[in-house]
């Protein structure tokens, strides 16, 4: 057979591309249209819609084969007329197709409430033939009960011609609903069973004991005036598991007994019945949902109806709400926190109350199978900071901090302290300073925290002079002092020490580094106190760590060698604790004051998460809280705004011609290689070729022997000099300042 293209003309052939991408025109009036059939129950007792399209005969008189649903929005326009209520149902079938082929599920054209509603402005739905209606509102169908020569009848109030497994019914008048959920499951698996007749013998007996509690409509034949002088509407209770059923009983009394004769009031009952709907709307709740109901609905509800069956509750029988204790104690063999919760005399341990809660439940369940309210208000403020506490193996006096926030008090001296006011404390006279405000202030913040065998960061901004308070703390509390330190401050430390104290002072570095001997004060780097054990192994009074987040990663040799420092008083100096995640903070914390921040896990999970979406989250509220007595940061326009600000001045460089054709020779040569891996190493290489030529390990780049950048820098230096000025020069290449 020839393909279809030879058989067209050579003008159509050639505007064919043009028709291609032509917008797809709607289909004629008369084309036809889409039909909607609800099959009937398939072997799972499920309902099916099947959409189908129909093309009508050229004059639009009689209905041709149908063809298969379109999965395209603009085939399907291009086959029939379509309206809103169309498309909608299209975009619903293709989602759920789409859903279905994601999973590798087979097709299901069950009915869900996603197509439920574009049917229902469609008039072309039918079932068997038949024009079908589709209602929105959801169907509660009532028994109701008709004479017969003198026995009871009973049916559904509509009258049910199908029922569908998923809560879908067809009324005996073609109109399709979704059933209500107020239906129990037990009554929605019979609504398609046939209802038997209670004979004659039987009518009375039915009245009395079933009518009622089956919500039955009886013929007026069957009520008469009432009789009896008194009458009760109660509220059964009872549970199946975890799920609570409640039921209306409507009863007569006579004489303070259950009258027994065929007295009814409908009047009475269905206004009951209605009451019964509208204030409690269900007759099954699961646990969850039953115990918020039982705690805060069903005491408002004993006025209007007597309960009966609240006793019987056990799974879901709410005791009541769990109340809190905690207190913090130091003694002897260190700090104890007990916390207990109680409800209605019983004592409850905390871990599993605390689970409970972290799980998003408003429940705990207790030991006998009942349930207790958690005191969630309580807990949103206090939870998190308890578990973390009491599941800390060893506690120290600075988890006593955290403990005054859970217990409303000062349960150790340093807390009551603390929050009356850090006291203003003279620096020793040996230090050979004069101190600033600020200074003097972080001096005696580090001596109290001492005093308290506790442990802090120092987290001032540069230049406001951590290595001077650091000093006078070290002098005010003498004994040995190990300062770990990035190489290029080693020189520092040692001049200041040396300036401002009578210190004797070791700079433990390099190969040929002298022994500590009677030194005060020991200046290692960060890679000797990793692979040094001596450092780890001798007892300190102090041992600070300057450049702090160097232990940033709790995972590295250098924080685990830092924390298995074993020293009195611990200080951390850096001027950003936090550069990237709070797991830097817990690691630094990890050498302070070990355990006090819960577990690292705990910390990402909790909290570093919420850092990197709101910097303002109630997480991060509760963890500056939490670190506040132990960290002192202050910045240089709060407490020295005398000092400049920093100016930025760019100053360009014109590089000269051997540098620019250096600089071009190496963006072709990078540009001719293929490969996205090449893009970081061009980068680097241009701007070393920006810098000085002797950066770049290429022969042709040893040609050019000078810098036009280093020879504007050695300009300024020389001017500052002359000037009396001191000048810092920073670079992100060492070897270019050699």
């Amino acid at each position: 057979a020839r393909r279809p293209a030879f058989e067209l003309p050579t003008w159509a052939v050639q505007i064919g591309p043009l028709v291609a991408g032509a917008p797809i025109p709607d289909a004629p009036e008369h084309a036809g249209e889409v039909r909607y059939v609800v099959e009937p129950p398939d072997p799972a007792g499920r309902l099916v819609i099947r959409p189908e399209v129909v093309r009508w005969s050229a004059d639009g008189t009689r209905p041709l084969k149908s063809i298969p649903y379109p999965g395209s929005r603009e085939k399907l326009r291009s086959l029939v007329p379509v309206d809103d209520a169309d498309l909608a149902f299209h975009d619903a079938w293709a989602a759920a197709d789409e859903v279905r082929r994601r999973l590798k599920t087979p097709p299901e054209r069950a009915l869900s409430a996603a197509l439920l509603e574009p049917l229902s402005r469609s008039a072309r739905v039918t079932f068997e033939g038949r024009s079908v209606t589709v209602e929105t509102a959801p169907l509660a169908p009532r028994l109701h009960a008709a004479l017969a020569e003198g026995a009871l009848q009973l049916a559904w109030e509509p009258p049910l011609a199908v029922v569908w497994s998923q809560g879908f019914a067809l009324t005996a008048t073609g109109a399709l609903h979704r059933l209500s959920e107020r239906i129990p499951a037990a009554i929605r698996q019979r609504l398609a069973d046939s209802l038997p007749v209670v004979p004659p013998e039987d009518v009375e007996m039915f009245v009395e004991k079933w009518a009622a509690r089956l919500d039955v409509a009886l013929p007026p034949e069957l009520m008469v005036e009432p009789r009896p002088d008194a009458r009760e509407a109660r509220l059964v209770l009872s549970e199946d598991g975890s799920t609570l059923h409640v039921r209306l009983e409507l009863v007569q009394l006579r004489n303070g007994r259950e009258e027994r004769g065929l007295l009814r009031d409908p009047g009475w009952e269905d206004a009951e019945r209605e009451r019964f709907r509208a204030e409690v709307g269900f007759q099954s709740l699961p646990m969850a949902e039953a115990a918020e109901w039982l705690r805060d609905v069903l005491p408002g509800l004993r006025a209007r109806w007597i309960v009966y069956g609240e006793d019987g509750l056990v799974g879901i029988r709410v005791r009541g709400t769990l109340s809190p204790s905690v207190s913090f104690r130091g003694g002897e063999d260190g700090f104890t926190l007990d916390a207990t919760f109680a409800v209605e005399g019983r004592d409850v341990p905390p871990i599993p109350v605390l689970e409970s809660w972290l799980r998003g439940l408003k429940y705990h369940r207790l030991d006998d199978g009942t349930i207790a309210a958690l005191p969630e208000a309580w807990l949103a403020r206090h939870g998190r900071v308890l578990d973390a506490l009491v599941r800390t193996r060893r506690l120290g006096s600075w988890h006593a901090w955290e403990a005054s926030e859970i217990t409303g008090g000062d349960p150790v001296e340093w807390v009551a302290a603390y929050r009356a006011g850090v006291p203003d404390l003279a620096p020793p006279d040996t230090l050979r300073a004069t101190l600033r405000p600020y200074q003097r202030a972080g001096q005696s913040w580090l001596r109290f925290l001492a005093s308290h065998g506790l442990h802090g960061v120092l987290a001032d901004d540069m230049g406001l002079g951590k290595t001077l308070q650091a000093l006078a703390a070290i002098l005010a509390v003498p004994g040995p002092a190990l300062i770990v330190a990035p190489t290029s401050v080693l020189g520092v430390w040692m001049d200041e020490i040396r300036r401002y104290t009578p210190l004797r002072a070791i700079l433990y570095h390099g190969a040929d580094r002298e022994p500590w001997g009677p030194a005060a004060v020991v200046v290692p780097t960060y890679g000797l106190l990793r692979r040094d054990t001596a450092l780890r192994a001798r007892r300190w009074t102090w041992a600070v760590l300057d450049e702090a987040q160097a232990i940033k990663q709790p995972g590295s040799k250098v924080a685990r060698a830092a924390r298995e420092l074993r020293a009195i008083h611990r200080l951390a100096l850096t001027g950003t604790p936090v550069e990237n995640d709070l797991t830097e903070l817990w690691s630094l914390f990890a050498f302070l004051q070990p355990g006090y921040l819960g577990s690292r896990r705990s910390v990402h999970g909790r909290t570093a998460g919420p850092a990197r979406r709101d910097t303002d989250s109630p997480v991060l509220a509760e963890l500056r809280q939490t670190i506040r007595p132990f960290v002192l940061r202050r910045r240089k326009a709060e407490v020295a705004p005398e000092l400049p600000s920093r100016t930025v001045v760019v100053q360009p460089v014109a590089l000269s011609p051997a540098e620019r054709g250096l600089y071009e020779s190496i963006r072709a040569t990078y540009r001719e290689a293929d490969g996205k891996l090449h893009l970081l190493e061009v980068l680097t290489r241009l701007r070393q070729a920006c810098c000085h030529p002797a950066l770049l390990p290429f022969p042709e780049a040893r040609e050019v022997p000078r810098s036009s950048k280093l020879r504007a820098l050695m300009q300024r230096v020389r001017e500052a000099v002359a000037g009396g000025h001191r000048m810092l020069v920073f670079s992100q290449w060492p070897t270019l300042l050699h």
